[in-house]
C-alpha cells in the first residue's frame, strides 16, 4: 500500500517536472552548456553541447524540434545547417535516470558576407561622425546593413570608450563626452564595421599669439587659446597669406622662408577665427674684418666690420677683446693697442653671429716729425696748434715736448698750443720721446696790430745770381762733400736779345727788393752791382749771419733745346720748409705774370742752397735760350708782374 503510494508520488513529480522543462531553458538542476548565451548560431557550424544535473556532467537523451535548422549526432555534437533565413528550434535534454528535461529556444542565422554602418541612410564614408557639445549630450542613431540581408539578426554594437560615447543594441549612439570612441557593428559570423565618432565642443572665440618678426630659416610655434577651454584646438585649420614667404603647417609651426610678410590665420569650422601679420626678416649671415694686420703700442684704430648681406636687418655689431692684456676694443670697434703681442678682437652680431681677428699689437718707434707749416704770423692774444704729425702717425712714443725762444712773445703749453703775447719773433721748437728723432721748429712773428705791414719783421735775402767775373775755383758743391765745382761759373746769354744772365737776375731782384720793402721785409743783398767778386759759398753765408727767414736764389735758365720754356723753382730735397714756399711763390707768379704752376724740384747739386742755412729756393726765372722769353725777361714790364708774383707769394706763405 505504502510502496503504491509513494511510486504514485513520484510519477505526479516526474510529470510535473517534465512540464515544468518545457517552458523554460534551464532547470535549476539540470543545465546545457556549449551554447551562446544569446541563443543565435550560425549557420553550418558545430556546437559541442553539455548537459550537468546539480552540476556534474551526466549523459542525456538529445533532440532538436525542428530538424530542418539543425542536428545533433550520436557524440552530442550539435550541427546546425545552411539556411535562408533565420531559423529557430527547441534544443531539449532529458535525463533518463530521473526524467528531468532541461530544453533550450535556439535561432540559426544565415552567415553575413558583409557589414557596413549608415547614417542617415548613407554610408559613412569618411569613416567618422563628430558631434558637438556645447548643447549637451548628442544622439547618433547608425544602422547596420548586412549582406544577405537575412543575416542582420542579432548584430552586437560595442564602443571603445563608453566614457565618450555609449552605444545599445539596435546602433543608437549617444555621445556624451569629449574626445573619440570607436564604434564596431559585429554580425553573428564576425563580419564587422566600425566608424569613429568624435565629441567636441566648438570655438566661442580665439586669440593668436605668435612673434611680430622672424628671421629667415628661422622657426616658431604659435600660441593658440580657445574659450570655452573645452574646445577642440586640435581640430584648427591654419593658413598662411604668403606660403612663399612664412609656411604654417597643422600643428601651428612657422617657418620664415624670405624677406617679407605674412599674415598667420587659425580658423574653426564654425568660422571663429584669430589672424597675426608676421614680418620675416634678412638676418646677419656673416661678419669679416677690414685687412688690418699691425697696431702699434699706444695707437687706436678702427676696425671696419662688413655686416653680410647688404639689406640684413638688426646691423648693429658689438665687440670685445679675448686679450684685453694686449689691446682693449670699444663698443665702436676701436682698438687700442696696450703691449706687444696677438690681439684676438671679436665682432658679434645680436643673433650671435662672430667674427674673430688677429691683430699683431707692435712697438713703432718715431722716426721723424713732420711740421705743416714753418712760419706763421699772429695778434697778440690770438692761439695756435703747433702743426705737427708724427711718422709713422702710428708711432708708440707718441709724447712730444714743446718749448719757446722767446716766451714773452709766443708761449706754448704741453699740448703745443701757441699764444701770442707781444711784438716780437719766437722759434716754438717740438722733439719727441724718441732721441733718433730730430726736433723740428715753427717761427712765429707776432705783429702789434692787424694793420701791420704783411712782412714786416720778416728777413727776406736776395741772391742775383752771377757776377761779370767768372770764377772757376774749385769749392765743395756742399760742406764735408768730396764733390766740386766752379765758385762761381758762367753765365748764360740771351739767345736774342745778347743780354747777359747776371743782368737779367740784378735788374729782377733791385724790382723784387722795393716791393718788399715796401710790405715791410727787411731784405738783404748779395749784390746791388754786377761788377763783383763773390763765390757762392761767400753769398750763402752773408745771408746766413743776417738770419734770413728766406733766402732767395735769382737765376734764368738755358738749354740747347731752345723750345723749352717755363718758370721753376728748387729746392733742397729734405728741405721742406723750402719746398712750401717754393709752392707759394708758383701761385703768386702764375696769378702776376702768367706762369705756369708746377712742382717744386729736389735737387742737390746747387752749391749755393747746399750751403744755406735757413730756408732757401732757387728760381729760374725764364730760359733765355727761347727766343720768345728772351725777349720777354728783358722787359721791364714782364720784370715787374715777376718781382710782384715772387713777393706776392711770400706774402701767402708769412702772412
Amino acid at each position: 500500500m505504502k510502496k503504491g503510494i509513494v511510486l504514485m508520488l513520484a510519477a505526479v513529480a516526474l510529470f510535473m517536472c517534465c512540464a515544468a522543462f518545457s517552458e523554460t531553458a534551464y532547470n535549476d538542476r539540470l543545465t546545457i552548456t556549449g551554447l551562446p548565451e544569446d541563443g543565435f548560431l550560425c549557420e553550418e557550424t558545430y556546437y559541442t553541447v553539455v548537459a550537468s544535473l546539480d552540476g556534474k556532467k551526466v549523459d542525456c537523451q538529445w533532440r532538436v524540434s525542428d530538424s530542418g535548422a539543425a542536428r545533433i549526432s550520436s557524440t552530442k555534437r550539435l550541427f546546425t545547417k545552411n539556411v535562408d533565413r533565420a531559423a529557430s528550434f527547441v534544443l531539449t535534454a532529458e535525463h533518463e535516470a530521473t526524467g528531468i528535461c532541461a530544453s533550450a529556444e535556439l535561432t540559426v542565422v544565415p552567415n553575413a558576407k558583409s557589414v557596413r554602418i549608415e547614417y542617415n541612410g548613407s554610408a559613412v564614408s569618411s569613416g567618422e561622425l563628430s558631434a558637438e557639445l556645447s548643447g549637451g549630450a548628442v544622439q547618433l542613431a547608425l544602422f547596420g546593413v548586412v549582406s544577405p540581408k537575412e543575416a542582420g539578426v542579432a548584430l552586437d554594437w560595442t564602443s571603445s570608450d563608453e566614457s565618450v560615447a555609449e552605444v545599445d543594441d539596435g546602433g543608437l549612439v549617444t555621445v556624451k563626452g569629449k574626445g573619440k570612441a570607436k564604434i564596431t557593428v559585429k554580425t553573428i559570423n564576425g563580419k564587422s564595421a566600425s566608424i569613429t565618432v568624435y565629441g567636441y565642443y566648438e570655438p566661442k572665440s580665439i586669440s593668436l599669439s605668435a612673434p611680430s618678426e622672424l628671421a629667415v630659416k628661422e622657426t616658431a610655434t604659435l600660441s593658440v587659446t580657445v574659450e570655452p577651454a573645452e574646445a577642440e584646438s586640435t581640430r584648427l585649420k591654419y593658413t598662411s597669406s604668403d606660403d612663399k614667404t612664412i609656411q604654417v603647417n597643422q600643428k601651428g609651426e612657422v617657418r620664415a622662408l624670405r624677406a617679407g610678410t605674412a599674415e598667420i590665420t587659425v580658423s574653426a569650422s564654425n568660422g571663429v577665427s584669430a589672424s597675426v601679420l608676421v614680418e620675416c626678416y634678412k638676418p646677419v649671415s656673416a661678419l669679416s674684418f677690414e685687412d688690418v694686420q699691425t697696431i702699434a703700442v699706444g695707437e687706436t684704430r678702427h676696425l671696419a666690420v662688413t655686416v653680410k648681406p647688404q639689406d640684413a636687418k638688426y646691423r648693429a655689431v658689438s665687440f670685445y677683446s679675448k686679450t684685453p692684456e694686449i689691446a682693449s676694443v670699444d663698443e665702436y670697434g676701436n682698438v687700442t693697442g696696450i703691449s706687444e703681442g696677438t690681439a684676438r678682437i671679436v665682432a658679434e652680431a645680436s643673433n650671435g653671429v662672430k667674427q674673430e681677428k688677429s691683430v699683431r699689437i707692435k712697438f713703432v718707434s718715431v722716426k721723424s716729425l713732420v711740421i705743416g707749416s714753418y712760419f706763421e704770423a699772429l695778434l697778440p692774444g690770438e692761439t695756435l696748434m703747433f702743426p705737427v704729425m708724427l711718422n709713422p702717425a702710428n708711432a708708440s712714443n707718441s709724447k712730444l715736448f714743446f718749448e719757446s725762444s722767446a716766451p714773452e712773445v709766443a708761449s706754448v703749453d704741453e699740448n703745443g698750443a701757441i699764444t701770442a703775447h707781444a711784438e716780437g719773433r719766437a722759434r716754438i721748437i717740438c722733439s719727441s720721446e724718441s732721441k733718433s728723432c730730430a726736433p723740428v721748429q715753427m717761427t712765429v712773428r707776432v705783429k702789434k696790430d692787424a694793420d701791420v705791414l704783411p712782412l714786416e719783421g720778416v728777413i727776406v735775402g736776395l741772391n742775383p745770381g752771377h757776377q761779370i767775373t767768372r770764377d772757376y775755383t774749385q769749392l765743395p758743391v756742399a760742406p764735408g762733400s768730396k764733390q766740386t765745382k766752379n765758385a762761381n761759373s758762367g753765365y748764360a746769354i740771351g739767345v736774342k736779345t745778347r743780354n747777359p744772365e747776371y743782368q737779367i737776375t740784378l735788374e729782377v731782384s733791385l724790382i723784387l727788393r722795393d716791393k718788399l720793402e715796401a710790405l715791410g721785409a727787411t731784405v738783404v743783398m748779395t749784390r746791388t752791382t754786377n761788377d763783383v767778386k763773390i763765390n757762392n759759398i761767400e753769398r750763402a753765408k752773408m745771408l746766413n749771419e743776417v738770419g734770413c727767414d728766406i733766402a732767395l736764389q735769382i737765376h734764368c735758365n738755358n738749354n740747347s733745346e731752345r723750345w723749352r720754356t717755363g718758370f721753376f723753382a728748387y729746392a733742397k730735397s729734405k728741405d721742406l720748409e723750402s719746398q712750401a714756399i717754393g709752392d707759394q711763390i708758383y701761385i703768386g707768379t702764375h696769378e702776376e705774370a702768367g706762369t705756369g704752376i708746377s712742382y717744386v724740384r729736389r735737387y742737390d747739386g746747387y752749391m749755393s742752397l747746399n750751403w744755406s742755412e735757413t730756408p732757401t729756393v732757387l728760381l729760374e726765372l725764364g730760359y733765355m735760350s727761347n727766343p720768345e722769353e728772351d725777349v720777354l725777361l728783358g722787359t721791364r714790364e714782364y720784370q715787374e708782374q715777376l718781382a710782384e708774383g715772387i713777393a706776392k707769394g711770400l706774402v701767402y706763405y708769412f702772412d
